[in-house]
């Protein structure tokens, strides 16, 4: 499959290229949806032995990206606090 998204990717079909790509790949690789997604997926990573995390907060200004970047550290340190962290 991811072959044949870069194939699709690099001739130019996007869309075809986005289309392939699995909901639950996305919801598994990202820190997207409501605060108790991304509680949920910061717990798998915690338990997984994740201890970096690399972010791109979304929104289009910095005033934006800064708050969406606060509210995840909010939520690291709910989750780091569950396990006495």
């Amino acid at each position: 499959m991811a072959l044949e998204v870069q194939d699709l990717w690099f001739k130019k079909q996007r869309e075809a290229a986005v289309a392939r790509i699995p909901d639950e790949l996305i919801l598994k690789t990202n820190l997207i949806g409501t605060q108790e997604m991304v509680r949920e997926r910061l717990r798998a990573h915690r338990h997984a032995g994740v201890n970096t995390l690399q972010v791109n907060p979304d929104g289009q200004t910095l005033s934006e990206r800064l708050t969406i970047l606060g509210q995840l550290v909010d939520l690291v340190n709910e989750v780091n606090m569950e396990v006495g962290e």
